[in-house]
């Protein structure tokens, strides 16, 4: 149990929120109330939920004294919370984000993309700047040991070279493939789109799946390959590095490795090992970005993945699909 404990708000209880946890009991958490119930240092004081179902399910699961329909309800509350996670669809943050400023918390937690538009959400950023909020927003790779690890060993140039990478996403360039993008920079840098095409919507139409080619400074190609949201989900990528390939398999769940070796029916030429599988750390995310807000509130922590973060990321996903639709013309 840690020695002090935070005021947690959560507007939404969707599958982030909740959800998750709901259906299927794990140890670790994957959703923000089951990430708080589990560090000992927070308090679930409310939650907000039109769906009165959900918001009964949710209470009754985490025992959350406090529960509202709406935010219009919450007005009344300014201070009393310390945190608020912002866990409802994305064309609702602008909206909620507002308000959660005007709660004052310390720290505003807030499912990815920050807003629709980059525009707002830069207003957010400084909003919450200038009323001294920390703002988190929860893509979730930053705090994955796996990707922070892989991240290291590129770095030290264990694996070499590398050569080209292939990252394979769907639901939208800024849904799912801001998450991509995301980890595409912790690995590699910043990015430079080369070209870039709409396929597809397979999430909502004004979020296009985008087929397109990018480069990193070092000039490393990298190809963002669109799969179909309706035919299954698919969040995979392969590093093809001089000493062998690295993939991340199942958004992160497990991870392969292959290495070069001797053919053994080609003499003079080098084949890929057999793969080689681990268990991926993934499932560690939400722990470790429950527990960074909690060193930040406790002790002053960076936060990992800020508002500035996401706004990065944000930036390359609007220019993707600007160049996308250009092309498309």
């Amino acid at each position: 149990m840690s020695s002090k404990s935070f005021n947690v708000l959560l507007i939404g209880c969707g599958n982030m929120a909740a959800g998750f946890d709901l259906s299927h009991e794990t140890e670790m958490p994957r959703t923000h109330a089951s990430g708080y119930a589990k560090h000992g240092g927070f308090n679930l004081a409310a939650c907000v939920e039109p769906d009165v179902d959900r918001r009964i399910e949710t209470a009754k699961k985490w025992n959350i004294p406090l529960q509202f329909e709406n935010t219009n309800q919450i007005n009344e509350y300014k201070d009393a919370f310390d945190v608020i996670s912002i866990c409802s669809p994305t064309d609702l943050h602008l909206e909620h984000i507002k308000i959660a400023i005007s709660l004052k918390p310390k720290v505003i937690f807030c499912e990815k993309p920050l807003t629709a538009s980059l525009h707002e959400s830069k207003k957010m950023i400084d909003l919450c700047n200038s009323n001294n909020i920390s703002l988190a927003v929860n893509y979730s790779r930053y705090w994955d040991p796996s990707v922070n690890e892989l991240a290291e060993l590129i770095k030290q140039n264990y694996w070499g070279e590398i050569r080209s990478v292939v990252a394979h996403y769907n639901k939208g360039i800024l849904n799912n493939g801001g998450h991509m993008i995301g980890l595409l920079q912790q690995l590699l840098g910043e990015l430079k789109i080369i070209s870039a095409r709409n396929v597809y919507n397979d999430l909502c139409e004004d979020d296009p799946t985008v087929l397109a080619l990018l480069n990193s400074i070092e000039g490393i190609p990298i190809y963002l390959n669109p799969t179909h949201a309706s035919d299954y989900s698919y969040f995979e990528f392969e590093i093809f590095f001089s000493r062998g390939v690295i993939r991340m398999l199942n958004g992160g769940l497990s991870w392969q490795t292959q290495t070069p070796i001797c053919h053994d029916q080609f003499t003079g030429y080098r084949k890929l090992s057999a793969p080689k599988v681990i268990d991926g750390k993934y499932f560690l995310s939400m722990s470790l970005a429950i527990n960074n807000i909690y060193e930040h509130l406790a002790n002053s922590q960076t936060l990992v993945c800020t508002g500035e973060s996401a706004l990065i990321i944000q930036k390359m996903c609007e220019s993707i699909k600007i160049t996308a639709a250009h092309t498309n013309v």
